[in-house]
């Protein structure tokens, strides 16, 4: 059953799900995580629509997370980058709901979906790196984390595959669909 969603153009939650795997509320999100500014690789522009330019700090809903170790045998949640291993999709849109295992946002745990779930994104690169061309999807092609932690079809220097795309963002459907591999 999918959670969140669009709702008169205004994202409510920028990930639905549509096949759930495992989500997992063991990971505290680790400090550098809570103040992150989430800019695209080819920055804020009108392709970009669905990241609003005055969204809050911190991990969005969508976002790939990878783990961190914060000390000793503890290991938090930070964002993914081009060089490090992936762990899941960050998700805000379980803390405090019922049968989900996850804790209220005070605990300063995260939802992250993994077990290859099915997924609409809302939020993932659309412009290159270098700001010189859009980025366009195809059916089945993998997916990688960016630098900035957003979903992109350029392979990461990690290589982590993420999952697949099941389908391709349209004017009239704004999604990208993803079928995990994590």
């Amino acid at each position: 059953m999918p959670v969140g969603g669009v709702v008169n153009s205004t994202i409510i939650e920028p990930v639905q799900i549509l096949y759930r795997g495992h989500s997992s509320a063991l990971f505290e999100l680790v400090a550098a995580a809570k103040t992150v500014a989430v800019t695209p690789l080819g920055g804020l522009d009108g392709t970009n629509a669905n990241i609003p330019t005055n969204r809050p700090l911190g991990v969005l809903s969508g976002m790939v997370a990878t783990s961190v170790t914060l000390s000793g045998e503890l290991w938090g949640a930070g964002v993914c980058s081009k060089t490090t291993a992936a762990i899941g999709i960050f998700s805000h849109g379980y803390e405090g709901n019922a049968f989900e295992n996850s804790p209220g946002v005070a605990s300063d745990k995260v939802t992250i979906l993994r077990g290859q779930p099915v997924l609409k994104v809302y939020i993932f690169e659309t412009i290159a790196e270098d700001g010189s061309t859009a980025i366009t999807y195809a059916l089945g092609e993998k997916l990688y984390s960016s630098a900035a932690g957003l979903l992109t079809n350029v392979a990461s220097t990690e290589a982590t595959i993420i999952g697949r795309v099941s389908h391709v963002p349209t004017t009239a459907e704004d999604w990208l669909g993803v079928e995990c591999r994590i």
